[in-house]
């Protein structure tokens, strides 16, 4: 592969992502991979980029694969990451991996999914506002309130509640934590969660006192 593109692609931008390169860079190395590497290879090639950045996942073999027979058109068109992300959520979603991976993301937030929930989050979601909450990139109030929207759509009470309770562990007295799920599983929301971190301190301070608990409220200001 070195020797085809040596003379037809620098060095550095056979290096550089491939949403970066010039069209006539993008077609060398598509001719270059093409003539050099088999099939399994390129799609293994396409996996590992992927793996790079959001971990191992059953569905990425059907996402790179997907990927590898795109058309040179789209692939042209390509010319930033999240213009990739973008253009390919539909085989994301194709491939299941759209659900898993916010059921992932879910997890940090000690959420676990349901099988119907996963299916909604899958259809109803998108890799472009959640790829910076995994890149460890700055992410935007928009792109946080995004994400957001897809757990407060698909994520059912029962789920919710559980999540409460992980988070809660250590609340006294141990009695009132069930309570305290059951009333933040109604009230908060995950846009509060994401975005409205004082929103959701005041509904957990008066959550607390409904179910018996003595707080201590910060003054405003």
């Amino acid at each position: 592969m070195a020797a085809y593109l040596r003379g037809r692609v620098a060095r550095a931008a056979w290096l550089a992502p491939y949403y970066s390169r010039t069209p006539a860079q993008k077609l060398a190395t598509d001719t270059a991979h093409t003539r050099c590497m088999t099939h399994d290879e390129r799609v293994a090639m396409v996996a590992f980029d992927y793996i790079r950045l959001f971990g191992r996942r059953p569905a990425l073999h059907c996402v790179a694969t997907r990927i590898e027979a795109r058309s040179r058109a789209v692939r042209l068109a390509i010319t930033t990451r999240l213009l990739e992300y973008r253009l390919y959520d539909r085989v994301y979603r194709a491939c299941g991996f759209m659900g898993d991976l916010y059921a992932d993301y879910g997890r940090q937030m000690k959420l676990e999914t349901t099988g119907p929930e996963q299916a909604c989050m899958n259809r109803a979601g998108s890799v472009v506002p959640l790829y910076p909450l995994y890149a460890g990139d700055p992410s935007t109030r928009s792109e946080r309130a995004q994400v957001a929207a897809v757990f407060d759509r698909c994520i059912g009470s029962a789920s919710e509640q559980a999540m409460w309770r992980r988070a809660i562990t250590d609340v006294q007295p141990a009695t009132a934590v069930a309570c305290l799920a059951r009333r933040l599983s109604r009230a908060a929301t995950f846009g509060m969660l994401f975005n409205q971190p004082a929103v959701l301190t005041t509904l957990s301070q008066g959550a607390a006192v409904a179910c018996g608990m003595t707080v201590t409220l910060t003054p405003s200001g």
